[in-house]
């Protein structure tokens, strides 16, 4: 099963297509774990909005030291 991390080693290589799959499948879950942070869904979902952006403009490395979605 896959668990985003293809998906984002696509977007690496080049494929936008593969950070938006990245995205559909982590965003609301990543809401509801940062919400549950903050305590408050607006600001969570800017953090989660957040983090995206940073996956697109620095594009950091996946080791696989975890799982994609811990290191997400």
């Amino acid at each position: 099963m896959d668990n985003g991390e293809s998906s984002y080693r696509r977007f690496l290589s080049g494929d936008k297509d593969g950070l938006a799959e990245v995205m559909i499948i982590y965003r609301d879950g990543l809401v509801l774990y940062l919400s549950s942070l903050v305590c408050n869904i607006s600001l969570a979902e800017e953090v989660m909005e957040e983090t995206f952006v940073k996956l697109y403009v620095k594009k950091p490395k996946f080791k696989g030291k975890s799982s994609f979605k811990t290191w997400l």
